[in-house]
């Protein structure tokens, strides 16, 4: 199980997509989204912003 933090709908599409299936251990994906605001999503350590663009 892979727990990803993406500020919006766009970031995370840009996960799944370009991401992930270039990993050669992952061979399929199942989604689930969980809607919760999170107080402030910039205090949180976000990876990811290393690998997609803004």
């Amino acid at each position: 199980m892979l727990k990803v933090w993406a500020k919006d709908l766009r970031q995370l599409s840009y996960f799944l997509i370009n991401y992930l299936p270039t990993h050669p251990d992952i061979a399929q994906t199942e989604t689930m989204l969980v809607l919760e605001l999170v107080s402030d999503w910039r205090d949180r350590l976000l990876p990811i912003d290393k690998v997609l663009p803004d």
